[in-house]
């Protein structure tokens, strides 16, 4: 299930047996010169809908708004300082949470995001103690 086309009303039914959602990070880079710039964002997402569809779980929208400095260079190309992309990631994070999602699986498509991610998970697990969210960050080629 995807969370954008579902009602707030299938979010509740679905949190009463299970409270995991997967969360796909991408980018909007280039990729050369035949590259999609959307092209993190699009097998992040593809990858995390597929998934879904055989684990009955749901699946975040992509942040794909993210860390891409080294490529501003090239036309659009859209970057967020790390900062900002760590504080979007732990406000939607904490939206997740107030929900009532408490396992959240990060599906990482661009491998600036890394550090950012990190950082933000780090910092969300200091402030929730016990009541944290488990939270697992994984970059979908090492599968």
């Amino acid at each position: 299930m995807n969370l954008q086309t579902a009602t707030s009303q299938e979010v509740e039914d679905y949190l009463k047996t299970c409270t995991g959602i997967i969360l796909p990070t991408g980018s909007l880079e280039q990729h050369g010169p035949v590259g999609l710039i959307g092209t993190d964002a699009i097998c992040v997402e593809s990858i995390a809908l597929r998934a879904a569809e055989q684990e009955s779980v749901l699946v975040a929208p992509v942040l794909n708004y993210a860390p891409a400095q080294f490529n501003l260079g090239f036309a659009g190309t859209i970057s967020l300082s790390a900062q900002t992309f760590s504080r979007i990631f732990t406000e939607i994070t904490n939206s997740l949470m107030r929900s009532g999602f408490n396992r959240i699986y990060v599906l990482n498509g661009h491998g600036a995001n890394l550090a950012p991610l990190r950082s933000a998970v780090h910092d969300l697990y200091l402030k929730h103690d016990d009541a944290s969210p488990r939270i697992k960050i994984r970059n979908w080629w090492d599968f």
